[in-house]
């Protein structure tokens, strides 16, 4: 995923829950790093997560 959201294959990652995303905190925030530096959007299903509307602010607690 990582290898294809550097190449621009896709604009947003779903994901169930932020804790289905990585293993750890370190790589959630390696993820969400990436992830705005080449202008992907992170969403979450529970809706903890929701960088299109800007909900952002729960990151640091769910990872």
């Amino acid at each position: 995923m990582i290898v294809d959201a550097k190449a621009n294959k896709f604009d947003v990652i779903m994901a169930k829950e932020l804790s289905r995303l990585a293993r750890n905190g370190r790589l959630s925030y390696e993820i969400r790093d990436m992830a705005e530096q080449h202008n992907l959007h992170i969403n979450t299903f529970d809706n903890a997560i929701n960088t299109l509307e800007g909900n952002v602010h729960m990151f640091g607690l769910y990872a």
